[in-house]
Formats: structure tokens, sequence, C-alpha cells
């Protein structure tokens, strides 16, 4: 019988993941004595085999870097991992439906200014020439009889 602390320390691995596994084991491989959990040796080895050593026997002291994720872990990651490449595709499509709107709304401001332009271009012509149409209408003559003095403009009546 070893405690969870031994066999902790053999393996090379966190008392805590040792307790973990602890928990899965039915009750007849563990002994509680003056709250100490003894493992026996049958439960050793089903131990080993939920850690992942199928060959019954330690193994060499695992250096403490050395991580080894369970089966649990590696799902886990492994859904997470699938969760973040969705959202990755989501704001993949998101940033095309948006490049897709500035390129259609930048194609309408395009063709917005370009009709201003000749809506200014006609404009100025036509003022250009209704210009000159007056110009012609008017006679010096009358450009000068309708100068009047200041004096003249105010006393328009008398």
């Amino acid at each position: 019988m070893k405690t969870i602390k031994q066999i902790a320390d053999e393996l090379g691995i966190s008392k805590d993941r040792v307790k973990y596994q602890v928990r899965k084991l039915p009750g007849e491989f563990t002994e509680k004595k003056e709250n100490i959990t003894y493992i026996k040796d049958c439960g050793i080895n089903e131990l080993l085999a939920l850690l992942g050593n199928k060959s019954g026997n330690y193994p060499d002291k695992i250096s403490p870097s050395t991580h080894l994720f369970t089966y649990n872990e590696n799902a886990f990651l492994h859904e997470q991992i699938k969760n973040k490449d969705r959202q990755i595709e989501v704001q993949a499509d998101q940033i095309a439906t948006r490049d897709r709107q500035i390129s259609e709304l930048t194609t309408a401001l395009e063709n917005t200014t370009s009709s201003l332009r000749a809506a200014q271009a006609l404009h100025a012509g036509s003022m250009k020439q209704l210009v000159n149409t007056s110009a012609s209408l008017i006679q010096p003559e009358q450009v000068k009889a309708t100068r009047k003095s200041l004096f003249q403009r105010i006393f328009k009546s008398f």
C-alpha cells in the first residue's frame, strides 16, 4: 500500500492529478487511515492504467517539465480549437462582407461624383450661354439710360 503522495513522487506527476484519478477507482482499491488515503497494490495497477501506463510497471522518473495530457484534457483542447476555428471563419466571412459593401459604396460614390461633374458642366455651359444671350439683348444705350444718379434714385417721383 502506498499513499497518493508516494505514487505522485514516483511517477513524477502532481499529487492533484493522482488524487483525481484515485476518485475514479472503486472503494475496494483504497483505504483511509487517520485522514490519509492509501492505495492497495491492485489499486495501484488500476491507477497506472488510468494514468496511461498500461504495463503495470512504474516508469523512470518523468521530468516535471514534461506534461502529459489526459484524454479529457486533449478532448477539451480539441474542442476549444474547433470553437476558435469557427470564430475565425465567422470573422473572415464578416470581413469579406464588409469589403464587398465598401467596394459597392465606392462604386456608387464614383458614379455620383461623375454625375455631379456632368451636371455642373452642363449648368456652367447653360449659364455662359444665358449670359451671352442676355448681353447681346441689352444695347449700350439702354445701359446708359438706365443709369441714374443716387439723387435721381432717391427722389424718383419728384
